[in-house]
């Protein structure tokens, strides 16, 4: 007989069911960065997907101001460049 799920589990479930459908679930990083201010619309969590093919890499920040995603060129460990081109979410 299975066990009944915890309540504090249960209850996390709804909150983040509720959380990611409230959400973008498109949006597009032009010339590989893409920001968000709390002005447009608080991030309260960030899902991100990319196709395979794509050659880079995201970088994420975020702090009360903004939330920012660069995606960058590896290109070795010291140096780095931003992907130049309009990254899609998936």
């Amino acid at each position: 007989m299975a066990e009944a799920p915890h309540p504090v589990h249960a209850a996390l479930s709804i909150v983040l069911r509720v959380l990611r459908e409230a959400g973008a679930t498109f949006v597009i990083a032009y010339q590989g960065v893409y920001q968000q201010t709390p002005a447009e619309k608080p991030a309260q969590m960030l899902r991100l997907g990319l196709a395979d093919e794509l050659a880079c890499v995201p970088e994420i920040s975020a702090n009360k101001y903004a939330l920012n995603v660069r995606f960058l060129l590896p290109e070795g460990v010291q140096r780095t460049r931003v992907y130049e081109h309009d990254v899609a979410s998936s």
